[in-house]
């Protein structure tokens, strides 16, 4: 089911960028919009794509903290320093297109972008009953983590792609 899944979701956000980023106390909510074409697939225009998560990771976390607590001042005595340098990364990502797109065996949703750069939506959380999601316009939870548990709209998915070629 997964790497079904990981193929349908490559033809809806590849070339995808992020074009707006909102965090809350305790998550992240990623708007995307398509900037490039693919010549493979025609996507119905699809609006309000949004990926809502819980927790995410960036790449070089650790050097960015490293570089914080040796900047001008300290910003890792903050106490959602590490949610900082996430969005310092999510913004430098903004509107660079999405190369893939794959959910893991832990379920991690992970985004990669060109020279190594990713964006990790973290597929295990402890503490909440919903770990991330995707909405497709005003369908909500089109695509659900529920516990490590990926449940899909499948007939609701295949209708949004139109394969061409």
């Amino acid at each position: 089911m997964v790497e079904k899944l990981n193929k349908e979701l490559n033809r809806v956000f590849k070339n995808l960028s992020i074009s707006k980023i909102n965090y809350t106390i305790d998550f992240w909510h990623l708007e995307f919009k398509r900037h490039y074409e693919d010549d493979k697939y025609k996507i119905e225009k699809i609006d309000n794509i949004w990926i809502h998560a819980h927790e995410i990771e960036v790449n070089n976390e650790n050097e960015w903290i490293e570089l914080l607590k040796n900047g001008p001042f300290d910003l890792t005595k903050n106490i959602d320093y590490k949610e900082s340098i996430k969005a310092l990364v999510l913004f430098n990502l903004a509107r660079e297109p999405i190369q893939e797109i794959e959910i893991n065996k832990d379920s991690d949703l992970i985004l990669k972008y060109s020279e190594n750069q990713y964006l990790k939506i973290c597929g295990k959380v402890d503490i909440v009953d919903w770990i991330w999601w995707i909405d497709f316009e005003n369908e909500k939870q089109f695509i659900l983590n529920e516990y490590g548990k990926i449940i899909v709209e499948n007939k609701k998915l295949n209708n949004l792609i139109k394969i061409e070629k």
